[in-house]
């Protein structure tokens, strides 16, 4: 009996290290697979020629690949000439390729399409092109090996319905990019209401814990047109902004715009203007190539404003 113990004693052991090693092996070979390159356009902020149903632009980077379209992740244009969609990496990339998602839905849509890359979202060059039919269900890796990469748009040729279920750009930030610097963390925060005790400051206290009960996230009272700001405390260059939305959200950080200024004399400006509902617990990067101190979070119409943490990123 100690001897058939034993036995199974070694065995459980050593099924145990070969199970690390296997663990092991696999991180090795991604390593080899993948190296230092990764996906850099999760989360990022996109746009497009045209939407359709609630085939938001935003979906096509939300890590979900939408095997089942009833799940709501799949980006959907109009049928018209040329559609296109496209995703600013808020940054210059090194790219090495790009993943296409389709599903048994629109996998059939994913003809004629091509991909074109850019550094400033003026002039495009094509990195490669899809010319037949892509079957069901199927992922298409696209090779797009490029230096100082901005943007990537996918576009469909000629008269059509693109549909993208998720798109992976994978590539590593250019060593010679100018890093952009946190400026919000711990700065003074005002906002239009307050409920529940949820203070404007929570939005920039370093934490970006997406569950209310936690105590991180802001919050007003229901009003028109509700806002939330910051004071840099000095003019910045900025270059863009990270939302952070709460997890059982209720569609509370949705159809808001994104205001910078100088001066508290000044009037707010537009930066940017957010359409749709930002997906439970998700965040959201909102461009802002300007020069301000004040940034401001701004309901477009009647409802409350929660948010869970605010980075304003900029070059000091």
């Amino acid at each position: 009996a100690v001897v058939s113990t034993q036995i199974l004693l070694d065995t459980l052991v050593n099924f145990k290290i070969m199970k690390i090693g296997i663990a092991f092996g696999l991180v090795f070979l991604a390593q080899i697979v993948f190296g230092k390159y990764h996906i850099v356009s999760e989360d990022k902020i996109t746009k497009a020629s045209s939407v359709k149903w609630v085939g938001f632009t935003n979906k096509a980077v939300d890590r979900d690949s939408g095997e089942v379209f009833s799940k709501d992740s799949c980006h959907v244009s109009k049928d018209e000439k040329n559609p296109w969609w496209q995703v600013d990496l808020l940054g210059l990339y090194e790219t090495r390729k790009v993943v296409l998602h389709s599903n048994s839905v629109f996998g059939k849509k994913l003809n004629n399409i091509k991909v074109l890359i850019s550094k400033n979202g003026k002039f495009w060059i094509q990195c490669n092109m899809i010319r037949s039919a892509v079957p069901a269900d199927k992922v298409v890796k696209l090779t797009c090996e490029a230096h100082d990469v901005r943007y990537v748009r996918v576009q469909l040729v000629g008269k059509g319905q693109l549909a993208l279920c998720e798109v992976s750009v994978v590539g590593i930030r250019e060593p010679n990019d100018i890093e952009d610097n946190l400026l919000s963390d711990g700065k003074p925060a005002f906002q239009s209401s307050t409920k529940n005790g949820a203070v404007a400051k929570r939005a920039v206290d370093g934490v970006t814990q997406r569950k209310f009960s936690h105590g991180s996230c802001t919050m007003t009272k229901k009003e028109n047109k509700a806002w939330w700001y910051v004071d840099l405390g000095k003019v910045f260059e900025i270059d863009y902004v990270n939302l952070y939305n709460r997890a059982k959200a209720d569609g509370q950080l949705s159809n808001f715009d994104v205001c910078y200024k100088k001066k508290m004399s000044d009037k707010w400006r537009v930066c940017r203007v957010y359409k749709g509902t930002v997906g439970n617990g998700r965040r959201v990067d909102i461009p802002c190539s300007r020069m301000a101190r004040y940034i401001m979070v701004r309901k477009l119409g009647f409802g409350s404003l929660s948010l869970c943490e605010v980075r304003v990123w900029g070059y000091y």
